[in-house]
Parts: structure tokens; C-alpha cells; sequence
């Protein structure tokens, strides 16, 4: 089963945004406290978080079961940064009951 969709992991986004919050927040703190200067250089190197690299590999994967005619579903996905993981397996479906003959 290859990847069929890489993405930014959700965990990966929301740590770049709470440590650029956390840089901001510091940088604002130091208003009055270091020089003029200081505090500009220091806002001026303030960088937006970046865009996150697409590191969460989703897998799908669907097949039918012959025996009984169900269909079976899976998810996984899971970032090769920081290992957030998920699988996620759909209920079987029974789509077609095949008659008895007698």
C-alpha cells in the first residue's frame, strides 16, 4: 500500500504556530526593557511560521470481501516528523446477499 496523499501534520502546525506566539509574546515583553534598537532588531527577525512541509502520509486503503460481499475501508496516517499516528478502520458494509439454492 503506497501513500496516496501527503499533508501538513495538524500537530506539526499548531507547535510552529505556539512557538512563534511564544517568540512574539517575549519580543513584546522586552518593550521599554532593552533599547530602541535592540527591539527593533530583535522584531525585524520575528519570522511568520513557515509553511509546513507536507510530512503526514495517508494511507487508504478499500477492498472487497468475495465470501460475503463486504466492503472493508482503512485509514492510516502518520507524520515522519514528530510520529503522530491514526488508523481508522471503516465498519464492513454487506452490499449484496447472495440467494441459497436449493
Amino acid at each position: 500500500m503506497g501513500a496516496d496523499n501527503w499533508d501538513p501534520c495538524p500537530r506539526c502546525v499548531d507547535q510552529a504556530q505556539s512557538s512563534y506566539d511564544e517568540r512574539v509574546r517575549s519580543h513584546q515583553a522586552n518593550y521599554g526593557i532593552i533599547t530602541a534598537e535592540e527591539w527593533i532588531e530583535e522584531g525585524n527577525s520575528l519570522a511568520a511560521p513557515k509553511e509546513i512541509e507536507n510530512t503526514f502520509r495517508e494511507d487508504y486503503e478499500w477492498w472487497v470481501d468475495d465470501e460475503d460481499a463486504t466492503l472493508h475501508g482503512v485509514f492510516r496516517g502518520i507524520c515522519t516528523k514528530c510520529g503522530l499516528s491514526v488508523k481508522h478502520e471503516v465498519e464492513p458494509v454487506q452490499f449484496y446477499v447472495r440467494e441459497v439454492k436449493s
